[in-house]
């Protein structure tokens, strides 16, 4: 169901491309939506691939950022904890990381080397991580997939690396 309350992109001003904003239920909040050098029909395909995820893979997507927001806490130890408030619980189901997400940008993303008429959606949404100074995390999607959890690396999701 896409109406102007969850997706609200138009050509860009600033680039060639389209932008605005989709509403997330997710997060309960809208987030900004950007997409370079492309046209409505695929932006809003994109958009509206990302609202319509399943529980399955959003629960998915979740665990995943647990792990890695875990990962980086073990790597760089009990020291690398600057918010005191932080209360990430390993006994609740994927820690509450969601509380710690603050999505930044939705990004449509296209292949180079694929017809816009032959793409499937695909997306990149950058998190800022709230509990560690200087910390994004991005989710990569395509198609339904899940292609990459982690860092904020601008991956692609056509990258076959991905």
């Amino acid at each position: 169901m896409i109406n102007n309350k969850l997706i609200n992109v138009t050509e860009s001003r600033r680039f060639n491309g389209m932008e605005g904003e989709v509403f997330s239920y997710v997060f309960n909040k809208k987030i900004p939506m950007e997409a370079s050098g492309l046209e409505d029909t695929y932006t809003k395909m994109c958009a509206e691939h990302f609202i319509n995820l399943p529980d399955e893979t959003v629960n998915k997507l979740v665990k995943y950022t647990a792990e890695y927001v875990l990962a980086v806490i073990d790597y760089y130890g009990e020291d690398f904890y600057p918010d005191e408030e932080f209360d990430f619980d390993e006994t609740v189901p994927c820690g509450r990381v969601l509380n710690y997400l603050e999505p930044v940008v939705l990004s449509a993303v296209a292949s180079e080397f694929i017809s816009v008429e032959e793409l499937t959606p695909a997306f990149r949404l950058t998190m800022s991580f709230t509990a560690i100074a200087d910390e994004d995390i991005e989710w990569v999607v395509r198609d339904g997939e899940i292609l990459y959890v982690g860092e904020a690396v601008k991956a692609s999701p056509w990258d076959p690396k991905s």
